[in-house]
């Protein structure tokens, strides 16, 4: 593949959004040979001995000032992608985002269907650990999404109140998805059918289970089933601008129609009831067998869950984590 001149303003806002991709990958982490708890942002030494070139060079290829894309981009692909298949969109997008901002063609061939793609998660749990929520998206050929996710509840026996040992769980919790222009389709939503942990209501999916003997949420809730099979709505497909603009966080990729298009939003609630708050005779004592009583546990969770029973959502439950996608950029 022959060099050609990439000084040419009409290629700049290619490279300027292959140099923010770049340096998204980079600061996530993004490797193929090993799985993503194991990722850790990538330094410019590790990287450019990776590469086989110089930590400048490296410094050069995210940096959307200095506009200096990689010569050859099948190393970075390799390297971040691999032929794992859960990354092939991402390493398709990569690719053609490569050839615009070196100047090649791009040709006709259609786009794979669109991803959601996590770009933001957060934990509202302060000192108290009760959920760990992550959000696996796969796309269908139909232009559908398997929206699949990891999560985790279960009590936190480590708490210290006070010069005393709690323990702290949840009986149960609120799983909601929210999105201006994807819904789950028929009967997809967890819950929808029957379930041995998860119930639809009209506010999501209630989570009661599994329990442990103390009746606490303590598992993996949702098993191997999808949270929801995610469509447009309306069956209208979005188009994304190629360009970045100020105020964006690194690698975030937004739809230009209106500042929530795309976006869909997974979070976990828990309502002040579900709580359920223990004493423990010692931190060394295997069960918290005794029940806060209700004055106890109303400070207990005033002083530790504060700012997440402050700000509740519109039915008084507490945010304890979420998880925010946004469909990926159209390249070609």
């Amino acid at each position: 593949m022959g060099r050609r001149p990439t000084r040419r303003p009409a290629l700049e806002p290619y490279q300027r959004d292959l140099a923010r991709l770049i340096h998204a990958e980079l600061d996530r982490g993004q490797r193929a040979d090993k799985p993503p708890e194991q990722w850790s942002p990538w330094t410019h030494g590790a990287f450019a001995e990776t590469m086989g070139k110089t930590a400048n060079a490296i410094a050069n290829w995210r940096n959307q000032a200095t506009l200096h894309p990689p010569d050859n981009i099948i190393p970075l692909l390799n390297t971040f992608y691999g032929d794992d298949t859960r990354y092939a969109v991402q390493r398709l997008a990569m690719l053609r985002l490569w050839r615009q901002a070196r100047g090649y063609d791009i040709d006709d061939a259609p786009l794979p269907p669109p991803v959601l793609t996590p770009t933001h998660s957060e934990s509202f749990q302060g000192p108290v650990e009760l959920v760990d929520l992550r959000a696996h998206p796969v796309p269908a050929n139909d232009g559908t999404v398997r929206l699949n996710a990891s999560l985790t509840i279960s009590p936190d026996d480590s708490v210290a109140f006070q010069g005393r040992a709690v323990s702290i769980g949840l009986t149960e919790a609120l799983l909601t998805l929210q999105s201006a222009n994807w819904q789950p389709a028929h009967l997809s939503m967890i819950g929808e059918k029957p379930h041995d942990n998860v119930t639809r209501i009209a506010p999501g999916s209630r989570i009661t289970g599994p329990r442990d003997a103390l009746g606490r949420l303590n598992g993996q809730p949702l098993g191997e089933e999808p949270v929801a099979i995610i469509e447009r709505v309306g069956g209208k497909r979005l188009t994304i601008s190629a360009s970045g603009t100020a105020g964006e966080e690194p690698g975030a990729i937004i739809e230009r129609v209106g500042p929530e298009d795309g976006r869909v939003t997974l979070t976990i609630r828990a309502p002040r009831g579900s709580f359920d708050v223990r004493t423990r005779a010692s931190p060394d004592a295997p069960v918290p067998i005794e029940r806060a009583v209700s004055d106890t546990q109303k400070i207990i969770l005033d002083a530790l869950f504060q700012e997440q029973l402050t700000n509740h959502d519109e039915r008084r439950a507490a945010i304890l984590a979420q998880v925010v996608l946004n469909v990926p950029e159209k390249i070609g």
